[in-house]
């Protein structure tokens, strides 16, 4: 699942922008470290100061550290991509409320930005394309040395009590998880938190499956997001602590949900908000993201379905997309910041989250969706069934292990192993029963709900360090 980066190109706006937000940045870490004693650790034990480290700026973060900080911890944030950016472009995320209310450090010096553009063009590129070749990163001297003087930096001002190094495999972000261990030398207790597995990506690539042991087993705590990736991984790896902590969404975002638009028309209308793909022409078979012919599908069915794809206008995966804006029953919604998009979901009736699946399609139309138990689709999880069920939406997916045992175990939703097999459910009188249990029972997963569990875990993570 690895998107080719020769077809992308990053439009001159987005770079200006992205520089004038790094220029911007409240950050200065490149600089020498303040002489005297690092600050003193808060004597109520209970409180942790957590650094996280991750790429750029996306949902689990966002929801993690916003709880966290309301349980009155202290939160600074690394990345290489401007907050606002995020994953898939300017104005996605309120860049000045976050950086009001956490430690924000780029790790990329203005140095960088004004003699060296090739480099920063090459992380813009890397952000808009939303995925990177196994190895790549951090593959140059000149990036890894700004990393380690990034967390030297930050470290040697702070008292910091714990690190969350947070991964999408499919980034390659394990290679900066390592530097982070190497980094922390056994001194600041380390946590991998893993979103997807490396392995899975990049077809076992014997790097790959070193690395993914490395960071499983070197680092203090691991947290997965699905007990069935989880158990997978704890079969294979010696892991010292371990936690699943799914991307639960935050409830905020719905408390003031908008009219049903199915209230004026009658009609059911079905929803999908997330991330999309292209499938590159070398490739024989599609990427599961790759959905424009799923929609197509899906739309003919007759329901109205309302995409909000996120896609940053000027952008080949933009332009993929917009042909489905002529296709009837398909409304083409336009790119939203993450608050927005969240809110707009209580307009609507059923979640969608399909995936393509290739040339398994046949098989799980025939035999069911067993037959996906003991592939990487078992191991996925998503922020979708999330943010769906917390909207009031009942949510149908693709045959995924946990996401779907997740949604019919708590009467949220269920998986469909064909459109035409969706169009049946769609059909049926369970909608009504799915849509009253969602809206009586999904809170109990708010990440309001739910942060205890994290919070716990981080504590039990640096007590076992202290004890040596």
């Amino acid at each position: 699942m690895i998107i080719s980066e020769s077809s992308i190109r990053v439009p001159e706006a987005s770079f200006r922008y992205i520089q004038n937000v790094l220029r911007q940045a409240k950050g200065v870490f490149w600089q020498q470290p303040q002489k005297g004693p690092a600050r003193q650790r808060k004597a109520i034990f209970q409180r942790m100061q957590i650094l996280y480290i991750k790429r750029a700026y996306n949902t689990r973060l966002h929801t993690q550290i916003h709880a966290l900080r309301e349980k009155g911890h202290s939160v600074i944030l690394l990345l290489e991509a401007p907050v606002e950016y995020g994953y898939n472009g300017p104005g996605q995320w309120n860049a000045a409320e976050i950086c009001s209310r956490f430690e924000v450090y780029y790790a990329l010096p203005p140095r960088f930005q004004n003699r060296n553009q090739g480099l920063l063009k090459r992380l813009i590129q890397k952000a808009l394309s939303g995925l990177s070749p196994a190895g790549e990163r951090f593959s140059r001297p000149e990036e890894r040395l700004l990393f380690r003087q990034a967390l030297h930096g930050i470290v040697s001002r702070n008292a910091i009590d714990i690190i969350i190094s947070g991964n999408d495999a499919i980034e390659g972000e394990d290679f900066r998880t390592r530097l982070v261990i190497e980094q922390a030398a056994g001194k600041i207790p380390v946590v991998y938190d893993c979103q997807d597995f490396l392995t899975d990506c990049f077809d076992w690539d014997k790097e790959a499956q070193d690395l993914q042991r490395f960071v499983n087993e070197k680092t203090d705590g691991v947290i997965h997001t699905n007990p069935v990736g989880f158990d997978w991984i704890a079969s294979q790896c010696k892991i010292r602590r371990g936690l699943v902590f799914p991307n639960y969404a935050s409830r905020k975002y719905f408390s003031s949900g908008m009219p049903r638009l199915s209230s004026r028309d009658g009609q059911l209308h079905l929803v999908y908000c997330g991330g999309v793909q292209q499938t590159p022409e070398q490739y024989r078979h599609p990427f599961a993201r790759d959905m424009l012919f799923i929609f197509r599908e899906i739309a003919d069915l007759g329901f109205p379905l309302h995409l909000h794809l996120g896609l940053y206008p000027d952008t080949p995966l933009h332009e993929y997309y917009m042909e489905l804006k002529n296709h009837p029953g398909i409304i083409m919604h336009p790119y939203l910041p993450y608050e927005e998009a969240m809110k707009s979901l209580t307009r609507y009736d059923i979640g969608l989250f399909p995936l393509e699946l290739g040339s398994l399609r046949e098989d799980v139309e025939r035999m069911g969706p067993e037959i996906l138990m003991n592939s990487p689709f078992s191991r996925i999880d998503t922020s979708k069934q999330y943010e769906y069920t917390l909207a009031g939406l009942p949510v149908m997916t693709a045959p995924i292990t946990w996401v779907s045992r997740w949604l019919e175990e708590n009467g949220f939703g269920t998986c469909f192993n064909s459109v035409a097999h969706l169009g049946a459910i769609l059909k049926s009188s369970r909608i009504k029963d799915m849509t009253e249990t969602v809206q009586h029972d999904a809170d109990t997963f708010s990440i309001e709900n739910k942060v205890a569990d994290l919070e716990n875990f981080l504590l039990q993570v640096i007590a076992d360090r202290r004890k040596g």
